[in-house]
């Protein structure tokens, strides 16, 4: 079970509010294909106290009102018009319809018992939802039997498993094949997609079998759902065989024998607009709801229609209640519903008579009210609004990018100079990050953003603004936007992005003979998209070793050429694709999880490898070494890592981390017969600092201000953000990842805070309580008895010692002491604490106390307290 459930469970549980189920459930996991319908269904035993039951998600907590207080999932905007149940004595089921990869995860049950009391049930129904794929394999028996096997697969083992497949030819039913694979000869190329329903629907992704390329439209959403009133952009690409030129794109409503240009169609005259390949569509209208395609006319008579389409379903709002009896004064959520679920977030607005609502508490789609009348009920309604307002009096142009990973893009949009006058300043950011905003619906600066951290810089003119992100990385990908701050406050949205795809180079092997002896691999450079910077040159590595004078994508390799092949696209080599093995026989090559990893000051880290060698080789030993020139040393030997460095496998940990640690590491190999390797290129870490960052960086009295915990890398594991004012954790302001939000705030309390790393989330440790209590409890009693007999020492040495002020003395100073040990401990138990949290502090500020000797005789208990305070450091 995900761990972030079985914390919720355990929050639940100890709150009070919630108890674990004492119920029998089942349930069972599912595995379904996308865009069909699936039951979730739980079983229990009969109970008689149980007064409903409904189904959540942990992985929706964002739209819960409270984070730790499960909400029911048919309430829920993102299932909007998805979503029915049913419950009978022993079982619920709950029906999701449309289903999408999004949709994968747990879903369980929550019991309301009559008493009022929540039982919550810890067995879960686990939903994976996937899509079909046809994997191709070629097969040849020599060189005029070039065959091709297609076969229709899915990640995981559908419930429902399918009792035919069913194939389509360019767009051609194919009879009388009813097989999960195919065998495709050259006669017979052309684009091939399956179905595992005689209604062929819920299609594969086409995959083409041709030299000469295919027709192909690829639409970037298959179903679409969009609110009356607003636009919508429907966005497509298309491919067609060489030897066509297009002479015309346009797009057309599905209706029979009819491809006439939606521009054309005077129902959406003034209301359509063609955007590259995008299809928008302004003002929308319920009738406007039904399938839309993308039509291809080339010459040569060459025609196409992307089938099947994009579903477009517009919808109104309509206001629904929980629960649907509502007692006087009784809580009560409303929710604005819709018949499908919107494609992008929304905003949603409240009424009340006609005027917005200012009092009550929403998330998302929900109206949270405390208590209200049947008759107030009736003088609600909602409104869909838009996530911001669309810029309409700015012409902003983008361009889209593919990069390699690991590089550096400027992601750039250029806007009308002579309109900007009214422009205070421009952000950077994007969707896919706002789970990391304070609000889901507010934007927020990507370069205040912990998943970016030390990656982004941005730079603004007149007419452009232009992001460069260094080290990207796959997670990358995605849409970026402009958001524009006008003099008079008001934020405008820009409708253009940057569209970044991320990729890295992969050698790909295909097969060629012309006999038995001469078997030749070809091997090819490729890319999962076309580069934006566009190579000159390829370079490739022969076992880690260059090729001179080879600068083409593609290298035919000999069977006495064997080895490990790795392409790059620069002459300093770095970018590397992965390693192919050429050879029987098998190839060295080490492996690593992350090329590049970034940790925090005092952590821990792990890096992780695969390694592999030719037959005939046995490993005698392995190790990590720190990357200096000549230098092969073992890094346990190395006397700065000297009690930090462990091998956990082919894993090199190292614990309390400093900033000296940065630089390459690599795996060495040391086999029999003076085998020896080592992968290169290693992995580069950065160990990092933490600083604190306000925005805006000049803040007026009394205004909005964010705090940002930054690195000088973005870390790789998500992490916890600690705050601290004047050395005390913060509980006031809203936090968010790396953020600090504070409503008003002076310049001089600027000064006071500071931040720090603390964990990582998915290493959070387990904390015992009792453990924890005799941790400390323990060195305080074991203090304490050593300041006893400290102390009665001392009494006993001047015990023949009759002055009265010598005796005072040594009382004097016996208090002393019990004060500092009292202070010590509490040190002490500070510093587990700290331990627990493993929390690594950006800035510590100590403060120096003075204990004020007042001994006529200092010598003698001067050396009795350094003993005592040597004892409690053993102790921490």
């Amino acid at each position: 079970m995900d761990f972030r459930l079985v914390l919720l469970i355990l929050l639940l549980h100890i709150s009070g509010s919630l108890t674990l189920n004492r119920l029998s459930v089942t349930c069972t996991n599912i595995c379904a294909l996308r865009e069909t319908s699936v039951q979730l269904k739980c079983s229990y035993d009969y109970n008689s106290n149980i007064t409903t039951v409904f189904w959540f998600s942990e992985k929706q907590s964002t739209n819960w009102r409270k984070n730790n207080e499960p909400e029911d999932l048919t309430l829920d905007s993102d299932y909007s018009g998805r979503v029915k149940r049913q419950i009978s004595s022993s079982s619920s089921t709950l029906t999701i319809s449309d289903v999408r990869e999004r949709d994968s995860g747990e879903y369980q049950l929550m019991f309301i018992m009559k008493d009022g009391v929540k039982l919550l049930s810890s067995a879960a129904v686990s939903l994976t939802v996937t899509d079909l794929q046809v994997r191709k394999n070629s097969t040849s028996t020599g060189a005029r039997d070039q065959r091709v096997i297609l076969t229709c697969d899915t990640s995981c083992d559908l419930t429902s498993r399918p009792q035919n497949y069913y194939w389509k030819r360019n767009g051609q039913y194919l009879k009388n094949i009813n097989s999960r694979s195919v065998e495709v000869h050259p006669e017979a190329s052309g684009s091939y997609s399956c179905f595992l329903t005689a209604d062929l629907k819920n299609s594969s992704s086409p995959v083409c079998v041709s030299q000469r390329g295919c027709w192909d439209v690829t639409y970037t959403s298959r179903r679409v759902c969009a609110s009356v009133g607003s636009t919508v952009d429907i966005s497509s690409t298309y491919s067609h065989p060489s030897g066509y030129t297009v002479n015309k794109t346009f797009w057309y409503y599905v209706q029979p024998g009819d491809f006439k240009d939606l521009r054309e169609e005077h129902q959406f005259a003034g209301r359509v607009e063609y955007v590259g390949n995008k299809l928008r569509i302004k003002d929308l209208k319920i009738s406007d709801s039904g399938e839309y395609r993308l039509r291809i006319i080339t010459d040569l008579n060459g025609t196409y229609s992307g089938s099947p389409g994009v579903i477009l379903t517009v919808t109104d709002t309509q206001m629904k209640r929980s629960p649907v009896f509502v007692s006087e004064g009784q809580e009560v959520i409303l929710i604005c519903s819709t018949k499908c679920t919107l494609n992008n977030k929304h905003t949603y607005i409240w009424y009340k008579n006609g005027r917005q609502v200012t009092d009550g508490f929403t998330k998302t789609n929900k109206l949270y009210l405390d208590s209200v009348s049947n008759e107030e009920l009736q003088q609600y309604s909602c409104a869909v609004g838009g996530s911001l307002t669309l810029v309409s009096n700015l012409s902003v142009t983008c361009t889209n990018i593919c990069a390699l990973r690991e590089t550096s893009v400027q992601l750039k949009c250029s806007y009308d100079s002579n309109s900007n006058s009214n422009i205070k300043t421009v952000f950077w950011f994007s969707e896919k990050q706002s789970t990391n905003w304070r609000k889901n619906n507010e934007p927020e600066d990507l370069t205040l953003d912990s998943d970016y951290s030390g990656r982004v810089k941005h730079q603004i003119s007149s007419s452009s603004s232009t992001l460069t992100i260094s080290d990207v990385r796959e997670r990358d990908s995605g849409e970026y936007q402009l958001m524009f701050i006008m003099k008079d406050g008001v934020k405008l949205l820009s409708s253009a992005a940057v569209s970044l795809t991320v990729t890295d180079l992969q050698v790909r092997k295909n097969s060629t003979s012309t006999g038995a002896r001469d078997q030749k691999e070809i091997l090819t450079c490729d890319t999962s998209c076309d580069l934006t910077s566009r190579p000159q040159n390829y370079y490739w590595k022969r076992n880690g070793q260059y090729l001179k004078n080879i600068n083409s994508r593609s290298v035919e390799v000999h069977p006495e050429a064997s080895g490990s092949y790795s392409c790059f696209l620069t002459a300093d080599l770095k970018n590397s694709s992965s390693p192919v093995c050429v050879s029987q026989r098998g190839c060295w090559d080490v492996t690593y999880t992350s090329r590049r990893v970034c940790a925090s000051v005092g952590s821990t880290v792990d890096i992780s490898s695969t390694y592999s060698h030719p037959s005939g080789y046995t490993v005698n030993k392995i190790f990590w070494h720190y990357v200096q020139p000549g230098d092969f040393k073992d890094l346990r030997e190395e006397h700065q890592f000297a009690g930090r460095v462990e091998h956990v496998g082919n894993k090199l940990r190292i614990k309390d981390l400093k900033i000296s640690d940065s630089g390459e590491y690599r795996l060495r190999i040391i086999t029999d017969l003076n085998g020896t390797y080592s992968g290169s290129p290693g992995v580069i870490l950065t160990v990092t600092g933490t600083q604190m960052k306000i925005s805006p960086v000049f803040v007026s009295e009394g205004q909005e201000v964010i705090l940002i915990c930054s690195t000088k890398c973005t870390l790789n594991d998500e992490h916890t953000y600690i705050w601290y004012k004047n050395g005390r954790q913060v509980t006031d302001g809203f936090t968010k990842t790396n953020k600090l939000y504070l409503d008003s705030v002076s310049n001089e309390e600027f000064q006071q805070y500071s931040c720090a790393v603390g964990v990582s989330e998915n290493q959070i440790p387990k904390v015992n309580t009792a453990l924890l209590s005799t941790v400390i409890i323990l060195p305080v009693f074991l203090i304490l008895a050593l300041i006893g007999v400290l102390w009665y020492r001392r009494r006993k040495n001047n015990s023949s010692q009759q002055h009265e002020d010598n005796k005072g003395s040594v009382q004097s100073d016996s208090a002393v002491l019990y004060d500092n040990a009292a202070a010590l401990s509490m040190a002490c138990t500070q510093q587990v604490h700290m331990k627990d949290q493993d929390v690594h502090y950006s800035s510590v500020h100590f403060k120096q106390s003075i204990t004020k000797n007042t001994s006529s005789t200092p010598t003698a208990v001067q050396s009795t307290t350094d003993d005592v305070y040597y004892a409690a450091v053993k102790f921490c």
